[in-house]
């Protein structure tokens, strides 16, 4: 069973500060799979990767689409998951939102993809139960959750207040699993994960 994040260490140049959570091989596989799988749809002219665990979320995503474009082709704003992730910036002067996406997106992707990446090698460290990240890896991780959540939010269909509970009732009818049940399962567990891990980083929660 995962345990929540907290923070270790003495905040010192000699004993920074550490983020430590307990998660088993599956659940560090399947954020090594989703965080890639991220990085992709962000970069699709990068490089692809296809880490430990990709099968065990292809079966949750399908059904409902996937995070990664299909066939691999580039990523159009048209794309719910890719508008979620990088909104416009003048949505009622199109001329205007058309120049600043062509001076913001790209470098707005890489950074994204960059914070998923960190988090990913970082969780791919760790060999036993134990993850620990530094400072910078945690803040990245965090980041990187927020824009797991809002592709998954897009895909399965959640924009406004009140769609994630109607959701969760309709999810509750379902078959334990059905590819809706499973990915809403994996998006409160990514909101559980966040939310210990930001509690740390505001220092709320000790070792």
């Amino acid at each position: 069973m995962a345990k929540a994040f907290v923070r270790a260490g003495a905040g010192s140049v000699a004993a920074p500060f550490e983020y430590v959570a307990g998660l088993g091989r599956g659940e560090r596989g399947l954020l090594v799979t989703v965080l890639g799988q991220l990085a992709d749809l962000l970069t699709p002219d990068g490089p692809r990767r296809s880490p430990e665990g990709s099968a065990t979320f292809e079966s949750i995503v399908s059904g409902i689409g996937s995070l990664t474009t299909p066939q691999g082709a580039p990523a159009l704003p048209e794309d719910p998951a890719v508008a979620r992730l990088i909104p416009d910036g003048h949505r009622s002067e199109p001329e205007l939102s058309a120049e600043f996406r062509r001076l913001t997106e790209a470098g707005l992707r890489n950074r994204k993809a960059e914070a998923a990446r960190c988090a990913a090698e970082a969780l791919g460290r760790a060999t036993g139960r134990e993850v620990r990240l530094t400072q910078d890896e945690a803040q990245a991780f965090a980041r990187a959750l927020t824009d797991v959540r809002l592709v998954l939010a897009a895909r399965l269909g959640v924009s406004e207040e009140g769609d994630l509970d109607q959701l969760e009732e309709h999810a509750d009818t379902l078959p334990e699993r059905h590819p809706v049940t499973a990915a809403l399962n994996l998006y409160n567990f990514l909101a559980w994960l966040q939310d210990s891990l930001v509690t740390a980083l505001l220092g709320g929660d000790d070792a």
